[in-house]
């Protein structure tokens, strides 16, 4: 389901920015998305009537965002944050009860 998908994207923005220190509304903006869209019935029809904007939470940007994911399969200003973060961090994301703070202070610190 791309709901999930599209979630689970933003999520890793979300921890993507706050490991490089960006604004911390655009980085709850993202959450908050995360959150919103994997509680709804179907982006997809929201998409394709052009009422992405309409979900709470979900402006121009996010728009873009989600209709470039479910066009392409991918969204390009994604893949370009993943290769500016360091592949250690992310891989600590994975490890339960570790966040983005924490993974970059163990990157930081210790080189993991």
């Amino acid at each position: 389901m791309k709901n999930l998908e599209i979630a689970q994207i933003f999520h890793s923005f979300a921890q993507m920015l706050e490991i490089k220190g960006d604004n911390i509304f655009r980085i709850r903006a993202y959450e908050r998305a995360s959150q919103t869209i994997s509680g709804i019935e179907n982006v997809e029809e929201y998409a394709k009537e052009d009422k992405l904007t309409d979900i709470p939470g979900i402006g121009q940007d996010l728009s873009s965002k989600i209709k470039e994911y479910l066009v392409t399969g991918r969204i390009k200003h994604f893949e370009e944050l993943k290769k500016e973060i360091p592949e250690g961090i992310l891989e600590l994301l994975k490890v339960p009860s570790i966040g983005p703070k924490t993974a970059k202070l163990f990157y930081d610190k210790f080189k993991i």
